[in-house]
């Protein structure tokens, strides 16, 4: 029997397989112009899409001669939304809490109306809501931004760091982000149409008829079926087989360099508690001192999840720590809230990565609130991101320079303890660095000695140049329009592009 949780995620709002741009509400709310784009887009049957004179394929995100192009379908997350997140749209204005009055239309902290009118537009909506942005995908951006594919020995696992690995358990999520930076692996088993009907995960398995929020456990069959005749050593879409995770336990086993074993996807805390737990009881069994940490925003889009069987599964598998993602103050409603307080009341350590995203939390007094709140709520604001290259993101994305003026002035209004690190993860798989004149080699307006060479550029990955470290390079610092530097753990020199 599907639990209330199970249930609640299979009554998770989709877009239907045909005819998307005439579904024209999202929980009673009306759809925009710019989101019935997105959603025409990714309903045409020939996959075709028209951009001034240029025939885009849908699943290509490029045009035939490479310039920015329309996509759809497998290149982007498919559309979903549970009921609970989409009741948080069009919400009471920044300052206030689900439930006081304060709804849409209202001026929020920086002036601006909410959505219904001229102003910022609404947080929730923005994050989860498709629109005709996603479509366009510059030269800079990739699929796979962080070029994870190439760190992976096995699949489903990613080892780019030496002493941490990173195991995606399944592509699927409750709530699919628009910002969603892994998006050529997340929900691409329901995009690349594995799921039929149903969607993926459903009482019948992959390809079943239950959709995408049914019951959390199936789909073991078909993803078995799979993985037996895919010998790619690459994430993949689907939830992780049993052959696959004995692999990855061989392969810690094998490496006791690994202290650290993060679980993401997709959302691991998606399948139920007797395929999470088989999971996790594996990998414990590797080592008892290995740290897990799961990454999930289950507590933000779906705080029912956070049941006494998951609370007791997780307190049962320390050290283990969950890492969520809070993006805007008004997602830490009274039930998410309690959802926390379950985990943290059992032992279960909480830190949050929020991401930097434009028309969202963009604004210093927006994130002083979240933090603060976060902090209240015994959870740790523990990283702060720079939007990642991933295709089809750059609405989301802030140049570093303004990024970098958001994080002096928060610097002013919180306290230490709610302060998180900005950071980037530096395209081509450069790994993840501080934002600050230690990794950055050529702030805006300073003059420094950045060391880098020119470098073999035909050798580096299409889109990244790097190059070893020389101390005879000019003096330099940002130009508007140049690329930023950045000095990676690898000590090679990456670019973040300056989209200003």
């Amino acid at each position: 029997m599907a639990e209330a949780w199970q249930d609640e995620l299979s009554r998770s709002i989709r877009a239907p397989e045909r005819d998307s741009v005439d579904v024209l509400s999202v929980a009673g709310r009306r759809l925009s112009g710019p989101e019935t784009e997105w959603f025409a887009a990714a309903s045409n049957e020939d996959g075709q899409r028209t951009n001034g004179s240029e025939n885009v394929s849908c699943r290509s995100g490029q045009g035939e001669s490479g310039q920015d192009g329309l996509i759809a379908g497998p290149a982007a997350p498919p559309f979903q939304v549970t009921e609970y997140y989409a009741s948080l749209m069009d919400g009471p204005a920044v300052g206030g809490r689900p439930g006081d009055g304060k709804g849409a239309g209202q001026k929020d902290a920086g002036g601006g109306a909410l959505i219904g009118g001229v102003g910022r537009p609404d947080p929730i909506r923005r994050q989860c809501i498709p629109t005709g942005d996603e479509l366009r995908v510059l030269p800079v951006e990739r699929e796979d931004p962080l070029y994870e594919d190439r760190y992976s020995p096995l699949p489903y696992m990613v080892h780019r760091y030496p002493n941490r690995v990173l195991i995606l358990l399944t592509d699927r999520c409750a709530v699919y982000c628009r910002h969603c930076f892994r998006r050529h692996f997340t929900g691409q088993g329901a995009a690349a149409g594995a799921v039929g009907a149903g969607g993926a995960g459903g009482a019948g398995g992959t390809g079943g008829t239950g959709g995408t929020g049914g019951a959390a456990d199936g789909g073991e069959a078909g993803d078995e079926a799979a993985a037996a005749g895919d010998t790619v050593s690459r994430p993949r879409p689907g939830t992780v087989d049993a052959r696959s995770l004995e692999e990855i336990a061989r392969y810690l086993e094998d490496h006791t360099e690994v202290m650290e074993v993060l679980l993401s996807g997709g959302d691991p805390l998606v399948l139920g508690d007797k395929r999470l737990g088989e999971a996790l009881r594996r990998i414990r069994a590797v080592r008892k001192e290995l740290v897990i940490r799961i990454a999930s925003r289950i507590p933000v889009v779906l705080p029912s999840r956070i049941t006494a069987g998951l609370v007791d599964l997780l307190r049962r598998t320390a050290p283990l720590w969950l890492v969520t993602q809070y993006n805007h103050p008004r997602e830490l409603t009274a039930r998410s809230e309690d959802s926390l307080a379950r985990l943290i009341d059992a032992g279960i350590p909480v830190l949050n990565q929020t991401v930097l995203l434009r028309g969202v939390n963009d604004d210093p007094g927006i994130l002083a609130e979240l933090f603060q709140r976060l902090v209240e709520n015994r959870v740790k604001p523990y990283y702060l991101f720079q939007g990642d290259l991933a295709a089809g993101t750059s609405h989301f994305r802030l140049p570093i320079d303004e990024g970098l003026g958001i994080v002096r002035e928060l610097r002013k209004r919180v306290s230490g303890m709610a302060m998180p690190v900005y950071a980037v993860d530096l395209p081509g798989g450069g790994g993840k660095v501080p934002l600050t004149e230690d990794y950055l080699l050529n702030p805006p307006g300073q003059t420094v000695s950045p060391q880098y060479s020119a470098g073999d550029e035909a050798a580096e990955p299409e889109g990244v140049r790097s190059a070893e470290p020389s101390s005879s390079s000019p003096a330099g610092r940002h130009r508007r329009g140049e690329d930023y530097l950045f000095r990676g753990p690898d000590g090679l020199v990456y670019r973040y592009p300056d989209e200003q």
